[in-house]
């Protein structure tokens, strides 16, 4: 039987076991303590340069660190569905309250959450021009649940956002146009648009632009200088990734951060000061999986390569893909959307967890798969910190 390893997006749920300690003990006691974790893990299965429908558990096989467990959890989500039928909904566990069908039913695990970000550093204006527009479509598209925030980074400002998650779309729209005032380099219509946007869309705990910083970004002739100083810039663009989980810490739901970017060259992975450019890309790495953000990389210059591996590398490390060979930028937004639409959570108890913080390696297989099946999620959970209860009881939380 053909098995198709993967990695993993995760999030956990935690309980403790206590034992040897009293039910309302109010001592911290970690060293006599076991601990057991749900890990719920998106898994989604690409076939034909789509994803798969119609899988049930008995077509999957889990291993935690090497190790076969139980999956205990089981759901396929169609993101896509207006209404979810309820065998779907359903979980085989009995903590799970499913409410009653009808028209409003938001179903939280179907929808989709999409942080653009448009990387003014390593790509052309050309392209981002049409990833303007894909953007623009992809907004108007939003089923209901649905959110998005618009940002971008660069060399001089590092990541800001202009407008923070919202289901707005006139909101959206806001902030899809002043990336393309910034596009044009058009310093009025930046201000213009960067003061109309709305209270609710601009959170203060978020890298929020500025109107200062707009325009001074509208105001930049050159934004990608072979003389800068490279790796720094990218350690820039680590830190905010790193940052997400502390201004979008409570967003349910599927995660995608679609990064509009041509890439930057993997020979400033290497050399001196790589070892500090790869540790801040790790680290930033670790929150998105953690968080369970998959990065959708799509290079918006396919005529320039130079950059193509570290999109690959972005994308895979986080379980998402890299779109390469697209002269329509729509299109490949297009081929996310299918590739991202059926989700399967699945759900396996693990224990013996070690180090807290220490990062655990998943894989699934698909059992009796059609041929070229691919299937992704990220590469593992992280092993949560010690939690202090008094009597023992269900808490969820993400890892």
């Amino acid at each position: 039987m053909p098995r198709f390893a993967i990695d993993s997006l995760v999030g956990v749920l935690l309980f403790g076991l206590a034992i040897h300690v009293p039910v309302f003990a109010t001592e911290p006691v970690f060293e006599d303590e076991a601990t057991v974790i749900l890990v719920e893990i998106p898994v989604r299965v690409i076939h034909r340069g789509a994803s798969l429908s119609g899988l049930t558990v008995d077509d999957f096989v889990l291993y935690d660190r090497g190790r076969e467990r139980p999956i205990a959890t089981f759901r396929a989500i169609d993101s896509q569905a207006d209404v979810p039928d309820a065998d779907h909904r359903q979980r085989e566990d009995a903590r799970v309250s499913v409410p009653p069908i009808d028209s409003t039913f938001i179903d939280v695990d179907a929808t989709r959450h999409h942080l653009f970000l448009f990387d003014l550093a390593y790509a052309g204006d050309g392209g981002h021009a049409r990833a303007v527009e894909a953007s623009r479509e992809l907004v108007a598209a939003m089923a209901p649940g649905d959110s998005a925030a618009i940002s971008f980074f660069s060399a001089l400002r590092g990541f800001r956002v202009l407008v923070d998650f919202t289901s707005d779309q006139t909101s959206l729209d806001t902030g899809i146009d002043i990336v393309e005032a910034l596009l044009h380099r058009d310093v009025s219509l930046a201000a213009e648009h960067g003061s109309s946007r709305t209270a609710e869309s601009t959170r203060s705990s978020a890298p929020l632009a500025t109107l200062d910083e707009i325009q001074a970004e509208a105001g930049i002739l050159v934004r990608n200088d072979p003389w800068w100083p490279h790796k720094s810039v990218i350690r820039s663009f680590a830190a905010g990734l790193e940052n997400i989980d502390t201004w979008a810490p409570d967003i349910a739901g599927q995660k995608h951060l679609i990064l509009y970017s041509s890439g930057f060259p993997q020979r400033f992975l290497s050399g001196n000061w790589s070892a500090d450019t790869l540790g801040a890309l790790e680290r930033a790495f670790g929150t998105l999986r953690r968080d369970s953000w998959a990065v959708q990389a799509i290079n918006v210059t396919p005529r320039r390569r130079k950059g193509v591996e570290s999109l690959f590398y972005l994308a895979v490390e986080t379980g998402g893909e890299s779109y390469e060979n697209y002269n329509d930028v729509s299109e490949a937004v297009a081929k996310m959307l299918d590739k991202t639409r059926y989700t399967y959570l699945i759900g396996f108890y693990a224990d013996e967890l070690g180090t807290a913080g220490a990062l655990h390696k998943i894989d699934v297989d698909l059992v009796d798969g059609p041929n070229g099946a691919r299937v992704l999620h990220r590469r593992g959970y992280y092993a949560p910190e010690p939690q202090v209860e008094n009597p023992p009881r269900i808490e969820r939380s993400d890892s």
